[in-house]
């Protein structure tokens, strides 16, 4: 630096005259004062008078000039130079980063990019949404759907779903971020989260709250935003649209499918199918289809479908229901009753034993097991096994019988029996036995 040289020559100078007054070996008189501080010096036989160089102030504006541009700076500038920056350092905030990383644009620019608003600096406030579907969808999850909403004809970057359960205070559950690109090369808009219909005209969203409790209403409300940033453009921030119209759905179990079959003369058995979420469930039974129904039976066990109800009075029609239930803080919650379901009570179904030609007749030989409470039976045939089947031949008492009338050689017969008891002067019968065939020929 200029000031840097004009100093140095000072102090050279003042060390000269430092040298000559101690190494001196003469001095021809004494040194008269002057502003120029001049000086007598005595060598041999002459006497020189020694002037310094002239004092140079020069004057300078703007930024010091340094060699090859750079600038001189001392140790103690340094120092404080460090000091300086360490302090500037640790009270800088750390940068928020944006959704993309861009290294030559700023936070606005990319989030103006990320919704294609090309030179315009107003972020656009989406649409309102609107729920297309807020129903169960399991004993303790709810199912929503929603369209997606638009914003300047671009898709909004994200929703929030809010809940509650008084319709007051609500508390947000989900933030759904729909972050999409275009492809490379192609117009096509990529989404993250979206779903499309079959042909790609209109895409949705959909999301289950789970873990609900059974029975429990819950009321949902949705917007939709787009992301900009405050007013120093260091923050992200997000624009949110008007809330959606309140939709409600409550948790509940699915409801089981009866099955009633006979089992015998005094029994009928119950199955229905499992029911997901239940700890156990409610048996009801009455002898009229739309009334009078009773529980005959409480199962605590979620796992168990099946139940048989027995002492029943042959020939009489009982009807059942069945529901399953939930225990949730100790009170069961149920669900819908499953459709009402009636039979008969009738005699244990034949098991036809054996059937075969006879060896040396055009008889075929036919025996079953007996059956309890039967009086008789009724034997049923025909020439194919889907054909028309006709009364054959009743048989009062006993279980087995030999068939000969109507009977061709070389040709299939095939039979079918149920059993029968007279209850209040009408025939009550069993269910029928399997089908069982036989060809008949001489052997």
């Amino acid at each position: 630096m200029r000031v840097n040289k004009v100093i140095q020559k000072c102090v050279s100078f003042v060390g000269i005259m430092a040298l000559l007054l101690t190494s001196a070996p003469v001095y021809a008189g004494e040194m008269e004062e002057s502003t120029a501080y001049e000086a007598e010096v005595v060598t041999g036989d002459t006497t020189e008078t020694v002037k310094p160089e002239e004092e140079v102030i020069e004057e300078f504006v703007g930024e010091p000039e340094t060699e090859e541009g750079t600038e001189e700076i001392t140790a103690e500038e340094e120092t404080e130079a460090a000091v300086v920056d360490e302090e500037a350092e640790a009270t800088e905030e750390a940068p928020v980063e944006p959704l993309d990383e861009v290294e030559e644009t700023g936070l606005k620019e990319e989030i103006k990019a990320l919704n294609n608003l090309g030179e315009s600096n107003t972020i656009p406030i989406p649409s309102q949404p609107v729920f297309s579907q807020v129903k169960c969808s399991s004993y303790n999850s709810i199912y929503l759907r929603w369209n997606m909403v638009d914003s300047s004809s671009y898709p909004a970057n994200g929703y929030k779903i809010y809940r509650s359960t008084d319709q007051k205070n609500y508390k947000l559950i989900a933030d759904i971020d729909e972050i999409g690109d275009y492809l490379y090369g192609t117009s096509n808009y990529v989404y993250t989260n979206a779903q499309s219909d079959d042909n790609g005209a209109s895409y949705y969203y959909t999301y289950t709250d789970k873990s609900l409790s059974t029975g429990k209403t819950y009321y949902y409300k949705l917007v939709a935003y787009n992301y900009d940033v405050d007013e120093t453009e260091t923050k992200l921030i997000k624009k949110d649209s008007k809330y959606s119209s309140v939709k409600s759905a409550k948790p509940v179990m699915k409801t089981p499918t009866l099955k009633v079959t006979n089992v015998n003369e005094s029994k009928l058995k119950l199955t229905w199918s499992k029911v997901s979420g239940a700890n156990g469930y409610v048996v009801q039974r009455s002898t009229k289809k739309d009334s009078g129904y009773k529980t005959i039976k409480t199962i605590t066990k979620g796992s168990t479908v099946t139940y048989t109800n027995s002492n029943l009075t042959l020939g009489k029609t009982y009807y059942y229901r069945v529901r399953a239930y939930r225990t949730v803080s100790g009170q069961k919650v149920y669900s819908n009753y499953s459709g009402k379901k009636g039979l008969q009570v009738k005699l244990k179904k034949p098991v036809i034993k054996k059937l075969e030609a006879a060896k040396t007749s055009r008889a075929i030989v036919i025996t079953w097991g007996k059956i309890n409470k039967a009086q008789g039976y009724v034997i049923y045939r025909a020439t194919s096994y889907n054909g028309t089947y006709t009364k054959y031949k009743t048989v009062k008492g006993g279980t087995k019988i030999s068939t000969t009338a109507n009977q061709e050689l070389y040709k299939n017969y095939y039979y079918k029996i149920r059993a029968y008891r007279k209850v209040n002067g009408k025939n009550v019968y069993s269910p029928y036995s399997a089908i069982d065939g036989c060809y008949l020929y001489i052997k």
